[in-house]
Order: structure tokens, then C-alpha cells, then sequence
């Protein structure tokens, strides 16, 4: 053993330079063109023995030949080739951004990160409704790069974004920069959360867990955490900032469609004037940051940085006091979070109290 510890510690410094080189996993963080605003069973994982050799390579940020799917779920493991093979693929077509320009249109095989995470089986507490809206989805390469996803964007009842842990391009394997799999965003304008290399994926809970309470109206919301500029803002403060609408989709009792204008303040716009404290030596650092909103009753879900900022998915999560031209409802409160494109709406969350920015990884 003492003769193996030598040998490895020999090798440490070329390795650390040799990590130094590598760029960082996800894509393209160059702005792109803000479109309009208006949003129209556990099972246990299969358990592979990965040898040291590899672990110190993907730890060094070498190209990875495994993966470690752990947190919140019932059965953790790790995951090589073989194992992603053997779980249902999906496949995407997708052209992001990267460099400043399109990485050009490619078909990604992979099974749904959603589908991984199911069958380990995500722990949630049946106390609290809706509990598994404020778990997030971290995924990490062999370089320390991190990006993150809401469960609700993935998760079918709500967003249904078609996250794959891919392993193939082009019905060929990934090219060897990409290690063994990479995470595929489409809707993503740049290619930030198209983590190369994955070695870790961790289901979080993170940010306050507010005890149940009485359903009640909102009067103010405090906003908290990685942000330059907390404090307490009300109707009025609201009011006075930059207004968008956002329509939402619906149907009625008899099923007819329906659609319903809200108007207040844009989420992204709101921390954006509020400053957002993002540390300039990590790459794209908003991919690591999500908001927690929280209700009077306690009722809480996430939406991530990835979501609402423009050069990514920029979904336009409102801060909505209006609806259809008149304040919102006593039973909304004075602001109520609206998510477009969430088919179930559990991301709306009403009577809004506390938008906390938690740092994920």
C-alpha cells in the first residue's frame, strides 16, 4: 500500500495540470435573443463495482466511466455504460448555442433523467403536498461543473422537460470529450446545462422548510438568501417595477379552453434589480442557484436559475398581482407565483410570503 500511495502522489501534480486544461462542461454562457413573453413505483438500481483507477480519473476531471445517482432517493448506485443501456431511451434532436455559435442539429439517445431518478425512487414526505416541487436535481461533471433542475421542470405532471442522461449522438457513442454521458436540455438556448462528463447526480432539498400553517391572504413577501438586496416588498413596491403579462393555457369544467393574462413582475427581472450574488470563478454560476417560494400554509416549490434566465430555458415566471385586469383573488393573496408550462400548476404557488435564493451545489 505504501508503495501504491507513492506512485499515485508522483503523479498528482502532471494530473492537476492536465485538469487545469480541461474546459468546463457545459456549453455556451453568450447571450441569446429574449423571444416574447407569453407562455400560451420504486425499483432498486442496478449497483456496479467501479474500480479505483476510474474514480481517480473522473475525480481529476478525466472523461467519465461512471456515474453516482445518491440524495433523496431509496436507492442510490452507480451507473456505467452497461447500466444506462439497459433503462428505456428517448431521443432528442437539439442545435444550442455554444462558443457564440450553434453546435449544429444532432439526434442524443439516453434514457430521461426523470425515468433514472423514478426508478431509484425520490423520497418525499406524504405530509406535505406536493413535497417533491422543492426538490432539486443536481448534476455535476468530472471537472466540477454543476448545473441544476427543478423537479418540477422534469417531473411529467408539470413541465415535462425532456432531460436525457444521454450516451449516444447520432445513434454512434459520444465523442471521448463527452466521457461516457452528458445531460441533453432541449428548449435550452445555450448549451450550459449540457453537462459533459457526468459522474454525480444528487436529488437535494434544499432552503427552508416552513412548518404547515392556516391558509391565509398575503400582504408582503420577504425576499432572502444569495441576493445583494434582501427585504420586504408589498403590492405597492411590486407596482412600481417593470410589468409583463404572461397567458396561460387552461380548460374549464367543461373542458372548452380557456386562457387567463397575468401581469406583475417578471421573476428574472425582479432578481436582477434585486442583484443576485453569483461568484465570477465559477462558469455559468446562476446554473447553481434556485428560488424557493413559500406560501402562508407552508406549501413550497423551486424553479432554478437555468429556468428563468434568458440565455437558458427562460421560461417567464411571473410574480403576478393581476389577473384578467383585476388584482388578484383574497384567496391568491397580494402575489401569487405563476409558472408557464406547468400542465398541473403546482408551481403556482399563491399567498406568497418568502422567495428565498439558495445556492444548490
Amino acid at each position: 500500500m505504501r508503495r501504491r500511495r507513492f506512485r499515485l502522489s508522483a503523479l498528482l501534480p502532471a494530473l492537476i495540470i492536465a485538469t487545469l486544461a480541461v474546459a468546463g462542461c457545459g456549453g455556451d454562457d453568450s447571450p441569446a435573443t429574449t423571444p416574447t413573453v407569453q407562455a400560451s413505483a420504486t425499483a432498486t438500481a442496478p449497483t456496479v463495482t467501479v474500480s479505483a483507477t476510474a474514480t481517480v480519473a473522473a475525480t481529476l476531471g478525466g472523461p467519465s466511466t461512471s456515474l453516482q445517482l445518491g440524495g433523496a432517493v431509496t436507492t442510490p448506485g452507480q451507473y456505467v455504460l452497461a447500466t444506462l443501456q439497459g433503462l428505456p431511451i428517448r431521443s432528442v434532436t437539439t442545435n444550442p448555442l455554444a462558443g457564440g455559435a450553434r453546435m449544429g442539429e444532432h439526434a442524443y439517445g439516453g434514457p430521461l433523467l426523470y425515468d433514472m431518478i423514478q426508478k431509484a425512487g425520490l423520497k418525499t414526505d406524504s405530509a406535505r403536498k406536493n413535497d417533491a416541487l422543492r426538490k432539486v436535481v443536481v448534476v455535476t461533471g468530472t471537472d466540477g461543473y454543476v448545473a441544476a433542475f427543478a423537479w418540477g421542470e422534469i417531473d411529467s405532471r408539470f413541465a415535462s422537460k425532456q432531460v436525457l442522461v444521454a450516451y449516444q449522438r447520432d445513434g454512434q457513442p459520444l465523442p471521448e470529450a463527452d466521457g461516457f454521458a452528458r445531460t441533453i436540455v432541449p428548449g435550452d438556448e445555450a448549451a450550459g446545462r449540457y453537462v459533459s462528463n457526468v459522474n454525480k447526480i444528487e436529488v437535494k432539498d434544499v432552503g427552508t422548510l416552513p412548518p404547515p400553517g392556516d391558509r391565509k391572504s398575503s400582504t408582503s413577501f420577504t425576499l432572502a438568501g444569495q441576493v445583494n438586496n434582501a427585504g420586504e416588498f408589498d403590492l405597492a413596491k411590486l407596482q412600481a417595477m417593470k410589468q409583463s403579462e404572461v397567458t396561460i393555457d387552461g380548460k374549464d369544467a367543461q373542458g372548452n379552453p380557456t386562457k387567463t393574462v397575468y401581469r406583475g413582475v417578471l421573476l428574472n427581472d425582479f432578481l436582477q434589480t434585486a442583484g443576485l450574488k453569483l461568484d465570477a470563478a465559477k462558469k455559468n454560476d446562476i446554473l447553481r442557484l434556485g428560488v424557493l417560494a413559500i406560501a402562508t400554509d407552508g406549501y413550497s416549490s423551486m424553479v432554478v436559475g437555468g429556468e428563468i434566465d434568458p440565455k437558458f430555458a427562460n421560461v417567464p415566471v411571473l410574480i403576478a398581482i393581476a389577473r384578467d385586469g383585476q388584482p388578484l383573488s383574497a384567496d391568491d393573496g397580494f402575489a401569487r407565483i405563476v409558472v408557464p408550462g406547468d400542465i398541473a400548476a403546482g408551481r403556482f404557488v399563491s399567498n406568497l410570503v418568502r422567495l428565498e435564493v439558495v445556492r444548490l451545489d
